[in-house]
């Protein structure tokens, strides 16, 4: 192999590292989409399920990783179900300082290795709590980052 040639792949190898790993995140991310109270939590069938003296708060956030949303190698609905229990794991809303019942989630409506969308998940919380006492928090261990430290008040 000519000196040019060896030259020309060294160079295309360093753009194309330099390429796939602009593709990798490096900071871990959450936004709420939603954080709202809702009429129970919805299942199978149109049927809703409440919890005498508690209201269902939903709050769906989309999350970006800057590490693998989970190790296990799976696909499909499979995956998506991991990511939701990897990622709902650090997950939690408080109200007035104590901490409520994460009693029900959905899976993301998509999830890669590195982002889910609209992962969903019901809360209990004292019935008339005004949404303006809860604080919704994610730890960013669960998305690579323990120094990343996600907090949400609703308005």
């Amino acid at each position: 192999m000519s000196v040019i040639k060896k030259v020309f792949s060294f160079v295309l190898i360093a753009v194309m590292l330099v390429g796939v790993s602009a593709c990798i995140p490096s900071n871990a991310q959450c936004e709420v989409v939603s954080a709202e109270y809702v009429n129970g939590i919805p299942m199978s069938g149109g049927l809703t399920v409440n919890y005498e003296g508690f209201d269902t708060f939903e709050v769906i956030i989309n999350v970006q990783a800057a590490d693998k949303l989970t190790t296990e190698n799976l696909k499909g609905d499979e995956f998506r179900q991991a990511v939701y229990k990897s990622v709902s794991k650090g997950c939690s809303l408080t109200c007035n300082g104590t901490e409520a019942e994460l009693k029900y989630g959905f899976w993301p409506s998509t999830a890669s290795t590195y982002m889910a969308s609209e992962i969903k998940m019901f809360f209990l919380v004292p019935e008339g709590t005004d949404a303006k006492d809860l604080t919704f928090k994610l730890d960013g261990a669960v998305l690579g980052n323990p120094d990343y430290q996600f907090t949400y008040t609703p308005e």
